[in-house]
């Protein structure tokens, strides 16, 4: 984990207990947090935000005058139904061309801004799938593999990733994999996968305390949330992808083509 003087020395010039007001009012109204679904404990949620019990309660005391949960004595702090629940996203999609370089297949051939990896926090773990991961891989394992890594460049942090596959893809995989090659390219060339295409949702979210940490800022920081189901030639789900990168570090660009003659689109995403 990063630091704690690192941590200890940020300046916080909001109050910690609206941060993690608006850390949950986010989760909450992006749908992350469910209407009916029960809020962790007040001490659960002070440890994960490394703060006092004192500045969570005032979080939800805060939330509950707005409608956004609901405090029931001796069951806990529960989502309510009703306004702030999540709606449906209008979604615009692309075709990713052949590009030298993107964020979604970095490294896809040879060009002078190719660039590999560089990493912190790298970790290989088997987990129980969140049943959003189960949805878009179309699968309902009892465990699979989630890679973890920091992206990072010479100015620091950009970029937090976690990815989701099955342990028959992954098993070869190593943590000093993952520093010297992207991941499209360590499947496509050493385990045989043909990675077709990738489906990619860009979202914001705010940064709890464990992504404030890892991208060094401060809780409650804008983000740029990406969701990508990479497939293979067939169609069939390989592995997600979620990442979060620095508001203040990422650009996307994209250039759409609607001549008859040329029927694609090329786009990238580049920190900077």
């Amino acid at each position: 984990m990063p630091s704690e003087s690192r941590r200890s020395g940020q300046r916080h010039t909001v109050p910690l207990w609206l941060r993690v007001e608006s850390v949950l009012r986010h989760k909450i109204a992006t749908g992350e947090y469910r209407a009916g679904e029960c809020l962790q404990g007040e001490l659960k949620l002070a440890a994960m935000f490394n703060v006092s019990r004192v500045t969570v309660r005032e979080a939800l005391r805060s939330l509950a005058q707005d409608g956004f949960v609901q405090r029931i004595q001796g069951k806990g702090t529960f989502v309510t139904a009703g306004p702030h629940t999540r709606i449906e996203h209008a979604v615009l999609t692309s075709f990713v061309g052949n590009a030298s370089f993107n964020e979604a297949f970095p490294g896809s051939g040879p060009a002078p801004n190719y660039r590999s990896p560089r990493c912190r926090h790298v970790q290989i773990d088997t987990v129980t799938p969140p049943v959003e991961i189960q949805e878009l891989l179309e699968t309902a394992p009892p465990t699979l593999l989630r890679l973890r890594r920091v992206l990072v460049d010479d100015y620091g942090p950009f970029a937090y990733v976690l990815d989701y596959m099955s342990h028959e893809i992954g098993k070869s995989l190593r943590v000093e994999d993952l520093s010297v090659g992207w991941l499209t390219q360590l499947l496509n060339r050493r385990l045989n996968q043909t990675i077709a295409e990738a489906a990619q949702t860009i979202e914001t979210r705010l940064a709890d305390a464990e992504l404030a940490e890892y991208l060094e800022i401060q809780i409650g920081a804008p983000l740029l949330h990406a969701s990508r189901v990479y497939r293979d030639i067939s169609g069939r789900p390989i592995y997600v992808a979620k990442v979060w990168n620095r508001a203040d570090r990422f650009r996307y660009t994209a250039t759409y083509y609607f001549s008859n003659v040329e029927g694609r689109s090329r786009g990238n995403g580049t920190s900077v």
